[in-house]
């Protein structure tokens, strides 16, 4: 399983972001369907509350994926950009990554700050 963590930070006014983000996967022909999972693997999928981005601090995300063929595939879709749409927040970031999830499906985590997911690792 590959992890790709996805840091945001805020130069605008403080917001909050409460649960998950949405993603589109796009590839060179176009929209590619993936199955979002909340349930993947580690503490960041526990169920987050709502978290406060003031200015200058950050929030972030990790998606969860396998790139081995899975369910009798034999090939996987090539992912060259995703579109993440923030909860609360009306205009989606475009990545550009190139990624090749297999299975379709993949598994996305709340939106979490960094005090969040160390708290989770101490105890």
């Amino acid at each position: 399983m590959i992890d790709l963590g996805f840091g945001i930070s805020n130069a605008g006014a403080a917001c909050t972001l409460d649960g998950y983000p949405t993603l589109t996967f796009s590839g060179k022909s176009g929209t590619i369907e993936v199955l979002e999972n909340h349930t993947g693997q580690g503490p960041a999928f526990k169920v987050a509350p709502a978290v406060v981005v003031v200015v200058g601090a950050g929030a972030g995300f990790v998606l969860q994926y396998y790139d081995i063929p899975v369910y009798g595939e034999t090939s996987c879709p090539t992912v060259t950009s995703i579109d993440v749409s923030l909860p609360g927040v009306p205009t989606p970031i475009v990545v550009h990554e190139e990624l090749i999830p297999c299975g379709a499906e993949v598994n996305v985590s709340a939106v979490e700050t960094p005090t969040q997911e160390h708290a989770q690792f101490s105890g």
